[in-house]
Protein backbone atom coordinates (compact mmCIF):
# COMPACT_ATOMS: atom_id res chain seq x y z
CA UNK A 1 0.00 0.00 0.00
CA UNK A 2 1.06 3.63 -0.39
CA UNK A 3 1.42 4.10 3.39
CA UNK A 4 4.36 1.74 3.19
CA UNK A 5 5.60 -0.93 5.54
CA UNK A 6 8.73 -2.89 6.31
CA UNK A 7 8.81 -6.55 7.30
CA UNK A 8 11.78 -7.81 9.32
CA UNK A 9 12.60 -11.50 9.47
CA UNK A 10 15.10 -12.67 12.08
CA UNK A 11 17.40 -15.47 10.97
CA UNK A 12 18.21 -18.11 10.35
CA UNK A 13 15.72 -18.19 7.50
CA UNK A 14 14.58 -21.22 5.54
CA UNK A 15 11.90 -21.92 2.98
CA UNK A 16 9.37 -19.56 1.45
CA UNK A 17 8.28 -16.65 3.64
CA UNK A 18 5.37 -14.23 3.39
CA UNK A 19 4.82 -10.91 5.16
CA UNK A 20 2.70 -12.59 7.84
CA UNK A 21 5.80 -14.58 8.86
CA UNK A 22 7.71 -11.41 9.80
CA UNK A 23 9.02 -11.10 13.35
CA UNK A 24 8.59 -7.32 13.31
CA UNK A 25 6.58 -5.10 11.00
CA UNK A 26 7.01 -1.35 10.77
CA UNK A 27 3.90 0.34 9.49
CA UNK A 28 3.62 3.67 7.70
CA UNK A 29 1.05 6.24 8.81
CA UNK A 30 -2.53 5.09 8.36
CA UNK A 31 -4.35 6.67 5.44
CA UNK A 32 -1.35 8.73 4.31
CA UNK A 33 0.54 8.27 1.06
CA UNK A 34 4.01 8.36 2.68
CA UNK A 35 5.87 5.49 0.99
CA UNK A 36 7.44 4.45 4.29
CA UNK A 37 10.32 2.09 3.56
CA UNK A 38 11.36 4.12 0.50
CA UNK A 39 14.75 4.25 2.19
CA UNK A 40 15.94 1.55 4.58
CA UNK A 41 19.23 0.68 6.26
CA UNK A 42 20.66 -0.93 9.38
CA UNK A 43 23.70 -0.36 11.55
CA UNK A 44 24.64 0.41 15.16
CA UNK A 45 23.73 4.11 15.18
CA UNK A 46 23.62 4.68 18.95
CA UNK A 47 26.82 2.78 19.82
CA UNK A 48 25.28 0.15 22.11
CA UNK A 49 26.47 -2.89 20.12
CA UNK A 50 23.06 -3.71 18.63
CA UNK A 51 22.07 -2.98 15.04
CA UNK A 52 19.41 -0.34 14.66
CA UNK A 53 16.98 0.11 11.76
CA UNK A 54 16.54 3.40 9.89
CA UNK A 55 13.54 3.84 7.61
CA UNK A 56 12.38 6.76 5.50
CA UNK A 57 9.01 8.02 4.31
CA UNK A 58 9.95 10.51 1.57
CA UNK A 59 6.36 11.47 0.75
CA UNK A 60 5.23 11.98 4.34
CA UNK A 61 3.60 15.39 4.86
CA UNK A 62 4.97 16.01 8.32
CA UNK A 63 2.91 17.19 11.27
CA UNK A 64 1.43 20.11 9.32
CA UNK A 65 -1.32 18.91 6.94
CA UNK A 66 -0.97 22.10 4.85
CA UNK A 67 2.42 21.11 3.47
CA UNK A 68 3.29 18.20 1.24
CA UNK A 69 6.10 15.72 0.94
CA UNK A 70 8.38 17.10 3.63
CA UNK A 71 9.58 13.58 4.29
CA UNK A 72 10.55 11.78 7.47
CA UNK A 73 13.26 9.43 8.77
CA UNK A 74 12.93 7.23 11.84
CA UNK A 75 15.49 5.14 13.69
CA UNK A 76 14.45 2.26 15.94
CA UNK A 77 17.21 1.25 18.35
CA UNK A 78 17.88 -2.48 18.51
CA UNK A 79 17.19 -5.05 19.57
CA UNK A 80 13.76 -4.60 18.01
CA UNK A 81 10.60 -5.74 19.74
CA UNK A 82 8.44 -8.35 18.02
CA UNK A 83 5.13 -7.14 16.67
CA UNK A 84 4.05 -3.98 14.88
CA UNK A 85 5.98 -0.74 15.28
CA UNK A 86 4.57 2.54 13.98
CA UNK A 87 6.32 5.79 13.13
CA UNK A 88 5.59 7.30 16.55
CA UNK A 89 7.55 4.49 18.22
CA UNK A 90 10.83 5.45 16.49
CA UNK A 91 13.57 6.42 18.97
CA UNK A 92 14.90 9.07 16.60
CA UNK A 93 12.60 11.06 14.32
CA UNK A 94 13.95 13.44 11.69
CA UNK A 95 11.42 15.65 9.94
CA UNK A 96 11.74 17.54 6.68
CA UNK A 97 11.13 21.25 7.08
CA UNK A 98 10.10 22.46 3.65
CA UNK A 99 7.49 21.39 1.15
CA UNK A 100 8.77 18.91 -1.44
CA UNK A 101 12.06 18.24 0.41
CA UNK A 102 11.28 14.50 0.42
CA UNK A 103 13.57 13.59 3.32
CA UNK A 104 13.99 9.83 3.68
CA UNK A 105 14.84 8.42 0.28
CA UNK A 106 17.91 6.26 -0.23
CA UNK A 107 20.01 5.84 2.90
CA UNK A 108 23.10 4.24 4.34
CA UNK A 109 23.78 3.47 8.00
CA UNK A 110 26.65 1.77 9.77
CA UNK A 111 29.52 3.51 7.99
CA UNK A 112 31.87 5.81 9.87
CA UNK A 113 31.95 8.92 7.69
CA UNK A 114 34.00 11.17 9.98
CA UNK A 115 36.56 8.66 11.34
CA UNK A 116 35.51 8.82 15.00
CA UNK A 117 34.71 5.10 15.27
CA UNK A 118 30.93 5.65 15.43
CA UNK A 119 28.39 4.65 12.78
CA UNK A 120 26.71 7.56 10.99
CA UNK A 121 23.40 7.96 9.13
CA UNK A 122 23.49 9.30 5.58
CA UNK A 123 20.30 9.73 3.56
CA UNK A 124 18.94 11.55 0.55
CA UNK A 125 15.74 13.09 -0.63
CA UNK A 126 13.11 10.84 -2.20
CA UNK A 127 14.32 9.49 -5.50
CA UNK A 128 17.93 10.42 -4.71
CA UNK A 129 20.14 7.38 -5.14
CA UNK A 130 23.08 7.06 -2.72
CA UNK A 131 25.56 4.38 -3.73
CA UNK A 132 28.95 4.54 -2.08
CA UNK A 133 30.35 7.99 -2.79
CA UNK A 134 28.11 8.49 -5.86
CA UNK A 135 24.89 10.49 -5.53
CA UNK A 136 22.42 10.62 -8.42
CA UNK A 137 19.17 12.63 -8.52
CA UNK A 138 16.30 10.63 -10.05
CA UNK A 139 14.03 13.69 -10.29
CA UNK A 140 14.50 17.46 -10.48
CA UNK A 141 13.34 18.04 -6.90
CA UNK A 142 15.70 15.51 -5.34
CA UNK A 143 18.89 17.48 -4.97
CA UNK A 144 20.00 17.06 -1.35
CA UNK A 145 21.51 14.49 0.98
CA UNK A 146 22.07 14.83 4.72
CA UNK A 147 24.30 13.24 7.36
CA UNK A 148 23.66 12.82 11.07
CA UNK A 149 26.87 11.80 12.81
CA UNK A 150 26.75 9.03 15.40
CA UNK A 151 26.17 8.14 18.03
CA UNK A 152 22.53 9.19 17.68
CA UNK A 153 20.47 10.03 20.76
CA UNK A 154 16.72 9.60 21.06
CA UNK A 155 14.58 12.59 20.14
CA UNK A 156 12.79 14.46 17.37
CA UNK A 157 14.95 16.66 15.15
CA UNK A 158 14.30 19.00 12.23
CA UNK A 159 16.37 18.29 9.14
CA UNK A 160 18.13 21.59 9.81
CA UNK A 161 19.91 19.85 12.73
CA UNK A 162 21.83 17.65 10.28
CA UNK A 163 25.60 17.65 10.76
CA UNK A 164 26.06 18.07 7.02
CA UNK A 165 24.16 18.54 3.77
CA UNK A 166 25.18 17.90 0.18
CA UNK A 167 23.47 19.73 -2.67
Amino acid sequence: NANGYVSIFLGPLAGALVNDDADTTMAGPEGVWAQFGGGLSAGDLNGDGYDDVAGGAPLFGGRDPKTGYQGWVGVWFGPLEAGVLDLDSADVQIEGQSEQSGVGGEMAAGSDLDGDGQSDLFFGAGYLEVEGSNITARSAGAAHAWVFLGPLTAGTYPITDADGMLS
